[in-house]
């Protein structure tokens, strides 16, 4: 199979366990977590 294939078979496993676990995902910015909650906050973000 695939890599990419295998990559995003494996993070929709993620999701399904934390939705199963009742966590909430970080979406709140079209699918992805938003940082500006957390730069008010004073943390400082490192981005790779």
């Amino acid at each position: 199979m695939h890599k990419k294939v295998l990559l995003v078979a494996g993070v929709i496993q993620v999701q399904e366990y934390i939705k199963n676990e009742g966590q909430p995902l970080l979406d709140d910015m079209s699918g992805h977590p938003g940082m500006a909650k957390y730069i008010e906050q004073g943390f400082e973000i490192i981005n790779f």
